[in-house]
């Protein structure tokens, strides 16, 4: 969750409007205090939550050309991505270390460990039990 600069002008809004009223000067410095720490903690919270991209070309193992429409998902989710006409594929992952797995019909299909690895390439070899 984004606190927008919006968000953050009526929260300030409020702290000051509580201000103002005699008794509570102590309560809106806690308030103010409290919403400080939570920017802090989204803040943190964003940094640990950064994203990997890897890029890749998906070519045919056996007359070495590349493969359209290829589907490329990382494993355990739904995200995922589909080779263009030249073979290649951009998809961001959830960490450096994610595993993808690379499909195509009449293809044997591949599961690759990332590693940290930014680029792949890949050879599907042809699936010969069909």
């Amino acid at each position: 969750m984004i606190l927008s600069h919006f968000h953050l002008q009526n929260l300030n809004a409020m702290i000051k409007a509580l201000s103002t009223h005699r008794l509570l000067p102590p309560l809106a410095r806690m308030a103010r205090a409290s919403a400080l720490c939570l920017v802090v903690a989204l803040v943190a919270g964003q940094a640990e939550a950064q994203t990997h991209t890897v890029r890749g070309t998906v070519l045919s193992a056996s007359d070495n050309l590349p493969l359209p429409s290829v589907n490329v998902v990382e494993v355990g989710t739904l995200n995922g991505t589909a080779t263009d006409v030249d073979g290649t594929f951009a998809l961001t992952v959830a960490s450096p270390n994610a595993s993808i797995s690379i499909s195509f019909v009449g293809f044997v299909s591949q599961t690759i460990a990332l590693e940290g690895q930014n680029n792949v390439s890949v050879s599907l070899a042809e699936d010969v039990a069909l």
